[in-house]
C-alpha cells in the first residue's frame, strides 16, 4: 500500500512522567530533558554538512559546543534534550540553505547569543508537574513533492509553520499569544520533515491527549498550509475553490425554489404548526424543540428531496463534496467536513425560517393550526385522565403511587409537590408531564409537560407513546389552505435568502481563505482532456 503525500505525528509530554511510546522520547521528563543539549543536537554539522559550506559548518560546530558547555553547567544541564534533537546540524543535510536555524515564536535563531536566551526564557515554562509539551513531526513521502509544494528553503518552511500553529492554536482552545514553539526542518532521512514542539508560557490546559477532533483540526490546518503553496495551487486547488465559490449561489437557488412546496409537504408544516408550543424560544436548537425536532427534520428533507429542489440540493452538496475529496486526499485521511457543517447550516436555516412562519400565525385565532392546537391539548389532557385507570401499581415505587394517588384525588398542589422527588426513568418522566398538562390551567405550563411525555416516550413508555402518537396525527388540510401556506412562503422566502445570504457571506469567504491562502488561477493543463497526472499516494494515516 502506498503513503500519504503528508503524515502529521501528534504526541505529548508531561513533566514528571515516562514519555509516551509514539513520542519518540525515552525516560522520565524533565526540563533538561526538553532543553537540555539541544543547541548542540539540533544544529550539529553531520545534519547539515551537504547544505552549508566548509567555514560555516566549523563556525556552527564550534557554536553548539561553546553553547551547549556554558549551558551544561548552568542549573538546568542541557546534554541530550528534546531541542537538541529536533534543531541538531545533521538532520538538515540535504537542505539548500547555507545557515541554518531555528524558528520560534520569538522568531528565527541564528546565533549562541539568540539561542542561548530564548532557552533561557522558555526553560521556565516547564518547570513543575502537570506543565505539558506537545510534538508534531510532518512528514513527506519523498523529496520530490518538495518541488511539487515548492518547500524548497528554511524559509518556506518557517513561514509554513508560523501560519499553521497560529491559526491551529486557536482552534484547539489555545491563546497564541501564551505560547512557546519551535521547529526545524530536517533533511537528513529518506523523508523530509518538520519537528514541531509547542508548550503553554502559563499552564492553562491540563489535559495533554488530543481529542479526536482537536488532532483533526491540527492536521487539517498543517496540511491546508502545505496544499496552498504555488505547485499545489496551481494543480489541485483552484478547482477546490471554484467549488466553494459555487455554495451561496447553489444555496440561493435552493431557498427560492422553496415556493414550490407540495401539497404533503405543507400538509406536514400545518400539522407540525398545530403542536408547537405557543411560548418559549422557538429556534431549531432549543431545548423546548425537542419533541418536534424528528418532524422539522422530515419536512426539511422533503423540501430538499422534492423534483423541483433535488437537482440543486445534489449540485450544491457535490460540490462540497468535491472540496473534502480534495482536501482529505492529500492527507490520506477524513479531515475536512465542510459537506457536513454546510449541509447542516443549510438545513437550521431552511427549518427556522419554517419556525419563523409559525411565529406569524400562533396568535391568531381564527388560524386553523391555532384551532386544533386547542383541541389537541383538550383531548390529550383527557386521555391522560383515563389513562391513569391502565396504570398498574403494583409494580410502582411509592413515591410514584404517591403521585398517581394525589392526581386521582385531584390534589393538584399535592402532585406537583410530589413530583419533585421522582427520578428520570420512562415512568417518572410519564408523570411528571401528566400532572403538569392535567394540573396547569396555563397553555405555556402544558406544554413543558410535553417535553416530559417526549422525554417518556422515547425511553419506551406506551402509555406515553400513545399520548404522543394522539398529538402528533396530522388533520385535514383542504386545498384552500395549501394554496394559503403556498403563498406564505413564496412571499416569505426570497426576503429570508438575501437576510441568509449577507449574514453567511463574511463567513463562507473566511472558510474559503483558510483554506485557500492564494489567489492565483489555476493554470490547466490538460493533456487528452485530463488535468495533469497529479496523484495522491494512498494509505494509512498516522496518528
Amino acid at each position: 500500500m502506498g503513503h500519504a503525500d503528508v503524515i502529521v505525528d501528534v504526541a505529548f509530554l508531561q513533566y514528571g512522567k515516562h514519555a509516551p511510546s509514539n513520542s519518540g522520547f525515552k525516560g522520565i521528563v524533565t526540563t533538561e530533558s526538553v532543553f537540555g543539549g539541544f543547541v548542540n543536537y539540533l544544529v550539529r554539522d553531520k545534519a547539515i554538512s551537504n547544505s552549508m559550506d566548509d567555514e560555516l559548518v566549523r563556525g556552527k560546530r564550534e557554536q553548539a559546543k561553546h553553547t551547549a558547555s556554558s549551558l551544561l553547567h548552568s542549573e538546568h544541564g542541557l546534554d541530550g534534550s528534546l531541542m537538541d534533537y529536533t534543531s541538531r546540524e545533521n538532520a538538515t543535510k540535504n537542505s539548500n540553505d547555507k545557515t541554518y536555524f531555528t524558528m520560534t515564536n520569538e522568531g528565527k535563531l541564528y546565533s549562541q547569543e539568540q539561542r542561548e536566551e530564548w532557552i533561557r526564557n522558555s526553560m521556565k515554562s516547564f518547570s513543575k508537574d502537570g506543565d505539558l509539551i506537545w510534538t508534531l513531526v510532518v512528514s513527506l513521502d519523498n523529496y520530490d513533492l518538495l518541488n511539487e509544494y515548492e518547500l524548497k528553503t528554511q524559509e518556506d518552511f518557517a513561514s509554513t509553520t508560523q501560519k499553521a500553529l497560529n491559526k491551529t492554536f486557536k482552534k484547539i482552545g489555545l491563546d497564541p499569544k501564551n505560547m512557546i514553539w519551535w521547529e526545524d526542518f530536517h533533511t537528513n532521512t529518506d523523508h523530509p520533515h518538520m519537528h514541531i514542539t509547542f508548550l503553554e508560557k502559563e499552564h492553562t490546559r491540563d489535559r495533554g491527549k488530543f481529542t479526536e477532533k482537536e488532532i483533526d483540526k491540527v492536521k487539517t490546518t498543517i496540511i491546508t498550509e502545505i496544499a496552498a503553496r504555488k505547485r499545489y495551487k496551481e494543480l489541485y486547488l483552484q478547482e477546490s475553490e471554484d467549488a466553494l465559490k459555487m455554495i451561496n449561489p447553489l444555496k440561493k437557488e435552493v431557498i427560492s425554489q422553496m415556493e414550490t412546496l407540495s401539497y404533503k409537504t405543507l400538509k406536514d408544516v400545518s400539522n407540525l404548526y398545530s403542536q408547537l408550543p405557543r411560548s418559549g424560544r422557538l429556534q431549531y436548537n432549543s431545548a423546548n424543540m425537542a419533541p418536534y425536532k424528528n418532524q422539522l427534520d422530515n419536512i426539511v428533507e422533503q423540501i430538499l428531496k422534492s423534483d423541483e429542489l433535488k437537482g440543486t440540493y445534489e449540485q450544491f452538496t457535490d460540490h462540497l463534496k468535491k472540496f473534502d475529496d480534495n482536501m482529505n486526499a492529500i492527507g490520506n485521511e477524513k479531515i475536512s467536513h465542510m459537506l457536513e457543517r454546510e449541509d447542516t447550516k443549510l438545513r437550521v436555516m431552511i427549518a427556522n425560517e419554517i419556525l419563523k412562519g409559525f411565529k406569524e400565525i400562533k396568535q391568531d385565532p381564527t388560524e386553523k393550526a391555532n384551532k386544533v392546537h386547542t383541541w389537541k391539548m383538550d383531548h390529550g389532557t383527557q386521555l391522560l385522565w383515563n389513562a391513569l385507570e391502565q396504570i398498574k401499581t403494583d409494580d410502582l415505587l411509592p413515591e410514584q403511587k404517591i403521585v398517581i394517588k394525589e392526581l386521582k384525588e385531584q390534589n393538584f398542589v399535592a402532585a406537583q409537590m410530589a413530583i419533585k422527588n421522582l427520578g428520570n426513568s420512562d415512568m417518572d418522566q410519564y408523570l411528571k408531564g401528566s400532572v403538569i398538562v392535567i394540573a396547569s390551567t396555563k397553555d405555556a405550563e402544558k406544554e413543558r409537560g410535553i417535553e416530559y411525555l417526549h422525554s417518556a416516550s422515547e425511553q419506551g413508555n406506551k402509555q406515553a407513546k400513545k399520548f404522543m402518537n394522539f398529538f402528533n396525527r396530522s388533520v385535514s388540510f383542504t386545498k384552500n389552505e395549501f394554496h394559503g401556506y403556498k403563498q406564505r412562503f413564496g412571499m416569505r422566502l426570497p426576503k429570508f435568502f438575501k437576510r441568509m445570504l449577507n449574514a453567511r457571506k463574511k463567513e463562507v469567504e473566511e472558510e474559503i481563505d483558510e483554506y485557500l491562502k492564494q489567489n492565483q488561477k489555476k493554470i490547466y493543463e490538460k493533456e487528452s482532456g485530463e488535468y495533469p497526472s497529479y496523484k495522491v499516494k494512498r494509505g494509512e494515516q498516522k496518528i
